[in-house]
């Protein structure tokens, strides 16, 4: 009976643990994407209007990416 209730009780820990350290991955994961997807935007809309400027307006530049 002991072995069971310190088995079943060293299960409960390893599966806190894991959830722990899967939870704190998930949340540094959440914190570097949600700090590098501005500057991704930031990049993005840059050369947007690059892109723009260099192709006059919008309709001009769909079209050289279509064509």
């Amino acid at each position: 009976v002991l072995l069971s209730v310190l088995l079943s009780v060293l299960l409960s820990g390893l599966l806190r643990a894991c959830f722990g350290l899967a939870s704190g991955l998930l949340r540094a994961c959440f914190r570097v994407a949600s700090g590098l997807l501005p500057g991704c935007f930031r990049v993005a809309s840059g050369l947007l209007r690059v892109a723009s400027n260099r192709y006059g307006n919008g309709l001009e530049l769909i079209d050289a990416a279509v064509g």
